[in-house]
């Protein structure tokens, strides 16, 4: 500001006679918009820029004008560096004084436009017309006098000039009244207060445009000007000026080859741009930029992509599942039109993957992140078309948007209808539809609409709920374990985490137990696993490159071919047909790969768990037996099923299937149960029952021997860890259902 406090933007021109002063720093600003400052290398659109002034110097033309042009054609420092350039030297024809000129610029990326408005003001005018302009949106009408104020302190026929980037975020479907009302109001305060409106539009925005009646008014009236692509001079002049202005010798085979190329980009400019900010960070100590630079860069094809995508790398895999959280804070998106915001670094950084994400987009290396006034924003709108994540993001949120309204009314209809189940989506359905929704960063948000979230949960999350309900019948429950087989069984516990068996560790407290026929027995705390080794766990020893075929777990073992039978396919089933032998050399290979002692229980440590801990237990969940918890002779299933179909039938600490589904093979021989080791092939001990057996084998102190090479349809094991077991553990499981 000028010691009057006037709004006065420093000339970039030099007194006459006066060799300029090399520019300082980077000549190559990447995607980032040229201002005034930047004027000095600003070049090659010298006829645009004569265009333009010639319009706004001519009384009969609009006081608005729109420059339109395609992503990428350099609107923006045209307005900018250009046309307010040349305004802020004063001395153009027609247009006397404009050095006196109050100039703003606002670009419209926040939440608000209103509030994009005040930042530009607050950034441009003097301190004491702050309370008015922040009176403005509560006070619209306010503007012209605003105007007149501040242009009453200007020496001769001084005007207001206001810049207005990005005008599609006023005129997007995407967006409220807000931005319209705010566009009728500036257009109509430019017709009778001394204020000029000079704006940019995306041409793909420009139907969208023409539905406002006041700018097809002024596009009927000549207040448009349409940008196209440089030829090749002035592309030329865009590389050669800047690196002249600097002091630096460009390669001409590399302008040529850099002009060529930009010629044949869809919206050469912004590639252009963000290759020549490479290109100077490859600079040699000369200041030469050679054409093997340009070579070593890749050419201008895909250049933001290819950053994009390394940034992407870098951020890591919780970075890049941040993305659709980042794109949907940074992108609007409308029926027709996706338009770029600012969003608080708050916001965008709340994790630890998105701080990752955002750092790497932000680096210097990669760009495409960048501090503005309203918060961060990406780079250029150019990225729309130059960053393929981001349109088929956009493509996604279209398609998501769509199908929250078809949810809505499925939603609606379901619950009119009391919530049947065969009005719920299944996952076949439901699955893509979630994904899309996430996709899109909108599922949250409609999982926070009671009824669309009731509707939106996932078939396995019901069928959960079902099973812990005490009035599902045996026969249900079967189904509900098969279809979890079928769609993927979610349960802790059951499956896999890095091609390891993700065991779900329940802490069992230490006792004493009545061993039948041998005494009592001292039983030291213990962790077991909450199911028995489910077919994908086993499975996974078998097909491990270190498992079931290598020969260091099977010292002292008898190891034969493993038995493959049909139910090797249902995940979530318990392994069976499995040994002794087989399941001791499983402990074995687990414990050597997770680090853990890890082994088959003691048959007291097993019935000390089969009790639920408790002296006067015979079963897990009491001292009686209880109908329907259980897959024993009484379900009437006459099959082995999923593990954990029967949650009332667990124990306190939440171990499932101690009673019943399978017989489980216990460490210890049967005749001498002080004997664990391998040396013998004495029978071991079997515990817990099985589909075959009625409820009395069930009971916890029922002991069942067999060779410790049988392998019968009927048997399986579970893990037990001796020392403090490492990974996920539950917490006390209600035993009933609603």
């Amino acid at each position: 500001m000028d010691p009057q406090g006037h709004n006065r933007i420093a000339t970039p021109a030099n007194p006459a006679g006066q060799v300029p002063e090399p520019w300082a720093g980077s000549p190559y600003p990447g995607l980032r918009t040229l201002d005034l400052a930047q004027a000095p290398i600003f070049f090659g659109r010298s006829r645009e820029t004569r265009d333009l002034l010639r319009r706004l110097a001519d009384p009969a033309a609009p006081r608005c004008l729109v420059v339109t042009g395609e992503l990428g054609s350099g609107k923006s420092s045209l307005v900018r560096a250009g046309v307010c350039g040349k305004l802020a030297a004063g001395g153009i024809p027609g247009l006397p004084g404009t050095e006196h000129w109050a100039y703003s610029s606002a670009t419209l990326d926040g939440a608000d436009p209103w509030a994009d408005l005040m930042a530009a003001l607050t950034a441009s005018l003097p301190g004491r017309f702050h309370p008015a302009a922040a009176r403005l949106p509560e006070e619209p009408g306010r503007l012209p006098d605003l105007v007149r104020a501040v242009v009453a302190e200007r020496p001769g026929e001084a005007v207001w000039l206001l810049v207005l980037e990005r005008l599609e975020r006023l005129v997007s479907p995407a967006h409220d009244a807000r931005g319209r009302d705010l566009l009728d109001l500036l257009l109509a305060t430019a017709q009778d207060a001394p204020l000029r409106l000079l704006a940019t539009l995306r041409s793909d925005a420009l139907e969208c445009a023409l539905a406002h009646p006041g700018l097809r008014e002024l596009v009927n009236g000549g207040g448009l000007y349409a940008l196209g692509p440089p030829g090749h001079q002035a592309l030329v002049r865009m590389i050669e000026g800047p690196a002249a202005a600097a002091g630096l010798s460009l390669d001409p085979a590399l302008v040529e080859r850099l002009a060529e190329d930009a010629a044949g980009e869809p919206g050469g400019l912004a590639p252009l741009a963000f290759t020549l900010r490479d290109l100077w960070g490859r600079r040699g100590e000369a200041g030469q930029i050679r054409l093997d630079h340009y070579l070593a860069v890749g050419g201008l094809h895909d250049l933001c992509a290819r950053r994009a995508e390394q940034a992407l790398e870098r951020a890591g895999t919780a970075g890049r599942a941040a993305l659709p959280h980042l794109l949907a804070r940074l992108l609007a998106v409308g029926p027709e039109l996706t338009v770029i915001r600012a969003a608080p670094a708050a916001d965008l950084t709340a994790t630890p993957g998105a701080a990752a994400l955002c750092e790497a987009l932000a680096d210097p290396a990669c760009g495409l992140l960048v501090q503005g006034p309203r918060g961060l924003t990406l780079a250029h709108e150019a990225l729309l078309r130059d960053w393929p994540e981001l349109h088929r993001w956009s493509e996604q949120c279209r398609e998501a948007r769509t199908l929250c309204r078809r949810i809505a009314d499925e939603a609606r209809t379901w619950a009119a209808a009391g919530q049947p189940q065969s009005l719920r989506w299944d996952h076949e359905a439901l699955a893509p539809a979630r994904a899309l929704l996430a996709q899109a960063d909108l599922l949250e948000a409609q999982e926070q609409i009671p009824e669309i979230g009731d509707f939106l949960t996932p078939e396995a999350d019901w069928l959960d709920a079902e099973l812990r309900c005490a009035a599902t019948d045996p026969g249900r429950r079967e189904d509900i374990g098969l279809r979890l087989a079928r769609i993927g069984d979610p349960r802790p516990g059951l499956g896999l985490r890095d091609a390891l068996p993700d065991l779900l560790w329940c802490q069992v407290p230490g006792g004493e137990v009545r061993l039948d026929g041998h005494g009592l027995v001292q039983v030291e705390p213990f962790a077991l696993s909450a199911y028995p080794v489910t077919q994908a766990q086993f499975r996974a020893f078998i097909e491990a490159a270190d498992g079931f075929a290598c020969p260091d777990w099977w010292q002292d073992l008898d190891r034969r071919d493993p038995i493959s039978g049909r139910l090797r396919r249902l995940d979530n089933y318990p392994a069976t047909h499995v040994s002794w032998y087989d399941a001791t050399a499983f402990c074995r290979w687990l414990s050597a790969r997770l680090g853990q002692a890890l082994r088959l229980p003691n048959e007291w440590e097993w019935q000390w768990a089969a009790q639920g801990a408790e002296p006067g237990f015979v079963y897990p969940w009491g001292a009686q037996w209880q109908d329907g918890v259980a897959n024993t002779d009484e379900a009437s299933l006459g099959r082995v099923a999923a593990v954990g179909l029967f949650p009332a039938g667990c124990s306190a600490q939440g171990v499932y299937d101690l009673a019943g589904n399978i017989w489980e093979w216990c460490g210890n021989e049967y005749e001498r149960p002080q004997r664990r080791g391998c040396a013998s092939d004495a029978a071991r001990v079997l515990r817990g029952g099985s589909w075959r057996v009625n409820r009395g084998f069930a009971r916890a102190d029922f002991r069942l021997d067999g060779l410790p090479d049988d392998r019968v349809g009927g048997s399986g094991f579970r893990v037990l860890c001796a020392g403090t077991a490492t990974g996920s553990t539950p917490g006390r499981q209600a035993r009933t259902g609603g």
